[in-house]
């Protein structure tokens, strides 16, 4: 859903971005350098019209980094009023639990949440009822 919402603004002229989030631990460790590309790269994802940030809580270790490049794009895209599509297998108390109360409270506030299904692999179960 969150790629197709993704191409869907491609298609109408608007910038977008999908960011998995083993790329958000990279964005931290270039930060650390003045890296011109970095500073373009990093703009960019704060400021394209969609953003996707996609398997939030399945990075290993690094949690402490990871949370905090998630929180300042979050924050600033949420300042900008720019719409971000995070997608997660945790549920809400894990997703604060990880992150911490702080930073979940101002989610709560600016965003909306949907929680899908756990009844299996959905692409398993259509390539079967698709007969693929």
């Amino acid at each position: 859903t969150g790629l197709h919402i993704l191409s869907m603004a491609v298609e109408s002229g608007r910038s977008s971005y999908y960011l998995h989030s083993a790329e958000l631990y990279r964005l931290h460790n270039q930060s650390q350098y003045e890296d011109p590309s970095f500073r373009q790269f990093f703009n960019a994802v704060k400021t394209c019209d969609f953003l996707f940030i996609d398997e939030i809580g399945k990075e290993v270790g690094q949690d402490e980094t990871i949370s905090k490049v998630f929180e300042r794009i979050v924050k600033e895209r949420s300042g900008a009023r720019l719409p971000t599509i995070v997608a997660t297998n945790m549920d809400l108390p894990e997703f604060e639990q990880k992150f911490g109360t702080s930073f979940w409270e101002q989610l709560k506030d600016r965003y909306h949440f949907f929680q899908f299904s756990k009844r299996g692999d959905f692409r398993a179960s259509q390539r079967l009822e698709w007969g693929r």
